[in-house]
């Protein structure tokens, strides 16, 4: 079971008490992106052991002009009861998430995109939302129409 110490604004004044034991949130879940062959953006998260990603709290967006994103596809998460935040889906293993793409021909192959997410350590502290802005390269020919 994971529970959280969510205290202030997560790592607020108790917060930093406690930071020697707890991993910097860039190493706890380290985030990447990448254009596949399949005209998808693949968002790639490395968790660390010992900590949850939190599936609905994960936004994706892309803001550059001429990009039409589908559905994300989320795959299987697990399914635990957080002390504050009660039944919550995560990922406690590294997890790709797969946004289908398309764009006109001449678009451009270079895609910001901007993720948005929040996890938990399972020894008791929840990191504040985390936001990303990522430049995708696509792949030669996504853009083909």
């Amino acid at each position: 079971m994971v529970t959280a110490l969510c205290v202030g604004a997560f790592l607020g004044t108790a917060g930093r008490a406690y930071a020697d034991e707890f991993l910097d949130v860039d190493d706890a879940f380290k985030v990447e992106a990448e254009g596949t062959a399949n005209h998808d953006l693949r968002i790639n998260f490395t968790v660390a052991e010992g900590y949850s990603l939190y599936k609905d709290r994960i936004t994706i967006i892309v803001t550059t002009p001429g990009i039409n994103t589908g559905r994300v596809d989320y795959p299987a998460s697990e399914t635990h009861t957080d002390e504050f935040f009660g039944p919550q889906q995560v990922y406690t293993h590294d997890v790709s998430l797969e946004l289908p793409i398309s764009c006109a021909p001449g678009a451009s192959v270079t895609v910001l995109v901007t993720v948005t997410y929040q996890g938990c350590a399972d020894a008791g502290l929840c990191y504040p939302f985390q936001k990303k802005e990522l430049k995708v390269e696509l792949p030669d020919g996504t853009c083909t129409g």
